[in-house]
């Protein structure tokens, strides 16, 4: 009797899990997870044919009194390029040089540290040999 009582348990807690109720839920989020995937194929396909697509024949034309201001404008675009350059170059010079200058002070200090642990033992031996 016991036996049966837990089998129409088992049975119960099971039941729940295939009833229709949970499995059109669970059908219908997978149903949204296919739409969601097919929607983003779709969009990756039409994005991957507006990048292959060649840019200048999307650009404006400029109308002619505008090119002396587009030919200035670009001479200040290539010199801010070039001065960009320039401080690039020299700030990572002095990264370089700053690099240098400390790996130098490091030594320094390392040898130096080396010499005052020396002169420590020195001192050290030299007091224990003198207090008797």
């Amino acid at each position: 009797m016991r036996l049966r009582l837990e089998l129409l348990q088992v049975d119960e807690q099971s039941a729940d899990v295939a009833h229709s109720f949970h499995l059109a839920q669970r059908f219908q989020m997978l149903q949204m997870l296919g739409d969601h995937m097919q929607e983003l194929l779709r969009e990756q396909n039409s994005l991957r044919q507006r990048l292959m697509k060649p840019l200048a024949c999307t650009n404006l034309p400029v109308h002619a009194h505008l090119h002396r201001f587009m030919v200035e404008s670009l001479k200040l675009m290539m010199d801010f390029i070039e001065t960009l350059e320039e401080k690039l170059s020299a700030a990572d010079s002095r990264t370089d040089s700053s690099l240098a200058q400390l790996l130098i002070q490091a030594s320094e200090m390392e040898t130096l540290s080396s010499q005052i642990l020396q002169w420590k033992s020195v001192d050290g031996c030299s007091l224990v040999t003198s207090d008797p």
